[in-house]
C-alpha cells in the first residue's frame, strides 16, 4: 500500500525554465556528436550525397530531439 508522503502534491512544482535548466547538456550534446558522426557516415555511402540517406536521418533526429525536450 501507497504512503501518504508518496501521494503528496504539495511539492513545489518547477518551471519551465527550471525543467530546461535541469537537463543534462552533457549528454544532449554527445547524443549530437554520435549523430553528426552517423550523419557523415550515411553521407559518404552516398558518393557525397545528402540523399536517399542522410537529409531523411537528420530530420528524424531534429523532429526527435524537438519532441524529447
Amino acid at each position: 500500500m501507497a504512503s501518504l508522503s508518496m501521494l503528496d502534491t504539495s511539492a513545489p512544482r518547477l518551471s519551465l525554465t527550471q525543467k530546461i535548466w535541469s537537463i543534462n547538456w552533457g549528454l544532449v550534446t554527445l547524443l549530437g556528436i554520435i549523430a553528426c558522426f552517423g550523419f557523415a557516415m550515411l553521407y559518404s555511402a552516398a558518393n557525397g550525397d545528402l540523399q536517399p540517406w542522410a537529409a531523411k536521418q537528420m530530420i528524424r533526429f531534429a523532429i526527435s530531439v524537438a519532441l524529447v525536450l
